[in-house]
């Protein structure tokens, strides 16, 4: 593999990691982490609307999987999915196939990315809805506190 082709499957693969890696597993942690400081301020309910986004990104992630998964690995990889683990696996499949050969993973991460962007722009503005639907109550009848240091 010359220089030059070595460069190209680096900077797909970097663009896979990137977005298929790092951005939902570091989107993940913060959330359950936000949600656990919420919980342990003894805030239950507003801990539970912080992770409806996760729970609605299960239901997204099922479809997508049950579209890219091979059958015979559905039964072994379903878990990741619950564990918001999944699109982190597949990523690691597509960076290997890229290695592997370049234009058929090329064309995997595309496929992937097409399918998973449909409703990518729709799921990222769900947590701010999820959030301004959190804070109207508070703000409508008086209840606000504005001292969100216990967070």
């Amino acid at each position: 593999m010359n220089l030059k082709k070595k460069f190209r499957v680096a900077k797909v693969s970097l663009k896979v990691f990137l977005s298929n890696i790092l951005s939902p597993t570091s989107s993940f942690v913060t959330d359950v982490y936000l949600a656990i400081l919420t919980e342990k301020s003894g805030r239950e309910f507003h801990a539970f609307v912080l992770l409806l986004p996760l729970i609605v990104n299960t239901f997204v992630q099922f479809s997508t999987f049950a579209k890219f998964e091979e059958t015979r690995m559905k039964k072994f990889t379903w878990p990741l999915v619950i564990l918001q683990l999944w699109q982190q696996y597949h990523a690691v499949k597509i960076i290997v196939a890229i290695w592997k050969d370049y234009d058929q993973g090329k064309q995997a991460a595309k496929n992937f990315d097409d399918a998973s962007s449909s409703l990518d722009t729709f799921f990222k503005s769900l947590p701010l809805i999820f959030i301004k639907l959190w804070l109207v109550p508070f703000i409508r009848w008086g209840k606000y506190d504005v001292n969100l240091t216990a967070y």
